[in-house]
Parts: C-alpha cells; sequence; structure tokens
C-alpha cells in the first residue's frame, strides 16, 4: 500500500482509476469534439449577426445621408428661388412689360401703315382724277 495525499492506494484500486482515467480521458476528447463544435457554431452565428448589423448600420447611414441631402436640396432652392424672386423677377417682369409694349406699338403701327397705305392709294386715285379733269379742261 502507497500512501499517497493522504489516501491509501492498493494495487487493485490503481487498476480502477487508470481505468477510470482512461475511460475519462476518453469522455475528456468527445467533451472536447462537441464543445469544438459549439464554438464553432457560435463563431459562425456571432459572425452572422455581426454583418447583419454591420448592414443594418450601412442602411440607415445610407438613410441618414439621402435625408439630409435631400433637406440640403430642397433649402437650397427655396434659397434660390427667394434670391431670383428677390433680386431678378422684377427685372424680368419689367423686361416683358416692354416686349409686351413693343409688341402692341408694332401693331399700332401696322395698323397705322395700313391706313396709310390706304391714304395713299386713295390720294393717288384722286390725284389721277384731278389730273384727269384738268386734261379734259385743257
Amino acid at each position: 500500500m502507497v500512501i499517497f495525499f493522504n489516501h491509501k492506494f492498493t494495487p487493485w484500486y490503481t487498476n480502477k482509476l487508470t481505468k477510470w482515467m482512461s475511460n475519462g480521458g476518453k469522455i475528456l476528447s468527445v467533451v472536447g469534439v462537441a464543445l469544438s463544435i459549439y464554438f464553432q457554431i457560435k463563431q459562425d452565428v456571432d459572425e452572422d449577426r455581426y454583418q447583419k448589423e454591420v448592414r443594418e448600420a450601412k442602411e440607415n447611414i445610407l438613410a441618414s445621408f439621402n435625408k439630409k441631402s435631400s433637406e440640403f436640396k430642397k433649402h437650397f432652392n427655396n434659397a434660390l428661388t427667394e434670391f431670383l424672386q428677390d433680386n431678378y423677377n422684377s427685372v424680368i417682369k419689367n423686361i416683358d412689360t416692354q416686349i409686351s409694349d413693343i409688341k402692341s406699338f408694332r401693331q399700332n403701327r401696322s395698323k397705322l401703315c395700313r391706313s396709310l397705305e390706304g391714304y395713299q392709294v386713295k390720294f393717288m386715285s384722286l390725284i389721277t382724277e384731278i389730273h384727269d379733269i384738268n386734261t379734259i379742261e385743257v
């Protein structure tokens, strides 16, 4: 009998102990493989979750960027419209008024020109009549 760690070991007990250790090693190797498989699956699931979170974060950032750019575009268009209305619309309106005045003046001038041409034709006929009368009397 051997006393080790304040425990008596008998020869048949050491055989049992080595058998248990042998079986325990087999069990531990199976447990090790199972833990290895478990941790690999856990790692894959965590990686998928991380990829999903990254994708969602990218989508959120892109949505925020699109929203802000849309707001910026609206603000810029409003500011540009106000600037044009304040500075250029009165000038453009004045030019439009002048163009319409010129068009109406041309139309009136054309009417006057046509009426003058009509008078010219009448006067020419009157002149020829006067000449004809004068030639008849002489």
